[in-house]
């Protein structure tokens, strides 16, 4: 659940708290500043003479009211106090989060005090009343409304409550986050919470106290009262003329014990509140986890339907992350389907109309070359019509004039150029013929993909109907930490992750990168920084989030890195998770799990306008063209703007690649940089909780990376490329694989799992 909807949640029932446990002090109040019957006494004599004569229940006169407007109030306050911070940020950047909290929070107390002075009219008029028999809260609005009309009769005192509440959510805030502060690490979070809270009112409400004296002596003047008895300033030159100046100091003993203590129980209520609400990421996550195993079970069902053959490991994989690189998505579903699939192409290609293997014999992928050729040309399959024949010649004929050299000279690099260029050079051919399966395969998979949409939105409902929420449960163990998921479970029709268990070193990361995030986000008037920071229920909810939506993950080496931003000054990584990131400042597919940990979101929709960067994109060949797409895209909008953009690509060497051969050739190449499979390895996806003999990857099929560097002229200027740059950055990526190996090699085996 988002932290808006969470904070709203919290600080209603925080309200409801702090209402309920200051009303009689409020009572007190109210009598003293308004009701000359009182004008000697103290705020024990005025509770204890209302209790002895009216009885327990009248300290409680006019709750319901305020009571039951607190949601209201808080939606008020929230959401326009949210509205203004956002135009105050765009107006004066983000170099006075300060004033614009400030001001945000002014803005907001002004909007909700016509529905205050509403509330307060009427709790007033009820409190003023002796003896417990009167009109109620409901029997006073209708009553005041059929005398004078709406407007005398709802808004009377709005001018003094305008001027109250407008100054108060503008210092409240501010006063709560210095003190908060001031206490941290001299009291623990819930006494300082309390302390913090209930100081924060007395110094806002001590401070607008003379406004609150006249805004209560007019509110509870009665409807027969002229209009001349009912303003501002003969109401203050009749307090002055009979009491002095301490007429401004009526009922202020009883104010300030009432602003601390319901403030107090404001800021308590809120963070049980909020303490409730905890596990509701992961409540909705276990859904998200079953929807999309659902979604990758209909995937394999389709494509055996569809194609006749059983789906490759990978091809859901790489048709997922391009559909959801389409639009930022929200959840662990796509938002939307394209109507063609550059990914899902390449998969089915790999089978339909010939079912090509992978092989290091030349001479066994000639011969899977002309099985391929005979096999384009026959209708064999339900799903393959078959190509022309004349084509099919014309096209092989075109590649074997193909001047596109071989990468190396063994046999191995000649029998995967072969095959490779074979794809590259009849890919148009296959997509024409394709093209009515491959659309009739898509609307399937949109039509399951909408059940799944539905069955995940319902979890809203699911979630208020749910009295409690599951917890995440930590346990630090000497080289691994353990995230267990109890308490009331989810009724889910399907398996879900109860237990992640990963390396300390990568729990330490995230919590690291979760404090980061909350202390770059954190303005005055939102929630407790302290707190969040040091929340250890909230990370852990976060953490386990993630850990369940991410299965395999992808990810450069540090020493790698630490040579970028020595040689190119790279301050980020464009394809990158919480969990493999190595630079704090990162984009990652998944917004609504990432954003708590520093993710910028999807590269796709993420502006690059100057600076340095690493680019490492999934290695699907339609995401990589669309990748070198977009970089040249942001090169060139930055040499119009005069901005320096530099850009450190990594790409698979894969013979013919159109994204390899764009970026390459592009004019924006400032250098490149081949690293042959023999010479690095990949850490493996699950690197945060695979066994230590699992965490390299260096398999034969490798056929290594190419480093290019795409800059402007800026941006070559800046960072310049020359050949010592280059051998630096080999002798860190080659150095960094053989540290890779022998940590690996020495490093002792663990029971590292993850439980499904």
């Amino acid at each position: 659940m988002s932290e808006a909807l969470r904070d709203f949640f919290g600080g209603t029932l925080g309200g409801m708290t702090g209402i309920l446990a200051g009303h009689p002090l409020d009572t007190a109040k109210t009598r003293l500043q308004a009701m000359s019957h009182f004008d000697r006494g103290t705020t024990y004599q005025v509770l204890s003479h209302t209790a002895r004569d009216e009885g327990y229940r009248a300290l409680y006169k006019g709750l319901s009211f305020p009571l039951c407007s607190t949601a209201l109030l808080n939606a008020v306050v929230f959401g326009v106090e949210g509205i203004s911070e956002r135009a105050l940020k765009s107006l004066w950047s983000e170099e006075r989060p300060m004033l614009t909290g400030f001001v945000a929070g002014c803005i907001a107390g002004l909007a909700q005090s016509p529905l205050v002075c509403t509330v307060d009219l009427v709790k007033t008029q009820r409190q003023v009343q002796l003896g417990w028999h009167g009109d109620s809260p409901v029997g006073i609005f209708r009553s005041r409304i059929s005398d004078v009309g709406l407007r005398r009769g709802a808004f009377q005192g709005l001018g003094p409550t305008a001027l109250k509440e407008c100054p108060s959510y503008g210092v409240y805030f501010l006063v709560y986050e210095q003190s908060k502060r001031l206490s941290e690490g001299h009291l623990p979070t819930v006494p300082a919470t309390l302390l913090s809270g209930g100081l924060a009112g007395c110094v806002v409400l001590g401070m607008i106290h003379p406004v609150e004296v006249v805004k209560s002596r007019i509110q509870a003047l009665p409807t027969s009262c002229s209009h001349q008895e009912r303003t501002p300033l003969y109401v203050i030159r009749q307090g002055l003329h009979r009491e002095g100046l301490a007429f401004f100091l009526r009922g202020f003993g009883a104010a300030m014990a009432r602003a601390f203590v319901v403030n107090a129980a404001t800021f308590g209520g809120y963070e049980a509140a909020v303490a409730a609400w905890d596990g509701a990421a992961a409540f909705k996550e276990c859904y998200s986890y079953v929807a999309l195993s659902e979604l990758r079970k209909d995937f394999s069902q389709l494509w055996r339907k569809s194609w006749g053959r059983k789906a490759p490991a990978e091809a859901f994989n790489a048709w997922l992350f391009e559909a959801l690189s389409e639009a930022a998505p929200s959840s662990a579903l796509p938002a939307e389907l394209p109507e063609d699939s550059e990914a899902l192409l390449t998969w089915v290609t790999l089978q339909i109309p010939f079912q090509w293997p992978y092989t290091e014999d030349m001479e066994v992928a000639k011969e899977n070359f002309q099985k391929f050729l005979e096999a384009a040309k026959e209708p064999s399959l339900p799903q393959w019509p078959g190509l022309d024949a004349l084509q099919v010649e014309q096209r092989a004929a075109e590649l074997k004039e193909d001047a596109v050299g071989t990468v190396g000279t063994d046999d191995s690099d000649s029998a995967s150029a072969l095959r490779l260029r074979a794809f590259r050079c009849f890919r148009p051919l296959l997509r024409e013929a394709l093209r009515p399966h491959m659309r009739q395969f898509l609307n399937e998979l949109d039509s399951s993909l909408q059940n799944l949409r539905e069955k995940l939105e319902s979890t809203a409902q699911k979630l208020s109907e749910s009295e409690y929420l599951p917890k995440v449960a930590v346990e630090e163990m000497e080289k691994t930490v353990r995230l267990d998921l109890v308490g009331a479970l989810p009724d889910v029709e399907g398996k879900f992750p109860r237990r992640h268990e990963i390396h300390l070193g990568h729990w330490q990361k995230l919590r690291r990168l979760y404090q980061e995030e909350i202390r770059r986000q954190w303005r005055p008037g939102e929630r407790d920084m302290v707190y969040m920071t040091q929340d250890p229920a909230r990370c852990a909810e976060m953490c386990w989030t993630l850990l369940t939506r991410y299965r395999a993950l992808f990810g450069p080496h540090d020493e790698v890195f630490e040579a970028l931003q020595q040689e190119l000054g790279v301050s980020h990584e464009l394809f990158a998770s919480p969990l493999n990131c190595t630079l704090s400042s990162y984009c990652s597919l998944f917004q609504d799990t990432d954003l708590a940990f520093g993710s910028s979101g999807s590269f796709f929709q993420w502006s690059l306008v100057e600076g340095s960067y690493e680019c490492n994109p999934p290695f699907e060949e339609g995401l990589m063209m669309k990748t070198v797409q977009r970089l040249i895209q942001s090169l060139e909008k930055a040499t119009k703007n005069a901005k320096a953009l530099s850009v450190a690509l990594i790409l698979p060497i894969w013979l013919g690649s159109p994204a390899m051969n764009a970026a390459l050739s592009s004019s924006f190449c400032q250098g490149s940089l081949e690293i042959k499979g023999s010479n690095h390895c990949y850490l493996n996806g699950r690197q945060h909780y695979c066994k230590p003999n699992h965490l390299l990857l260096c398999q034969a099929e490798a056929r290594g990376s190419l480093l290019i560097v795409l800059q402007n002229l800026s941006g070559a200027q800046r960072w310049p490329v020359t050949s010592e740059t280059l051998t630096r950055l080999e002798n860190a990526w080659c150095s960094s694989s053989k540290r890779r190996r022998v940590e690996a090699e020495t490093q002792q085996k663990g029971p590292f799992c993850c439980v499904g």
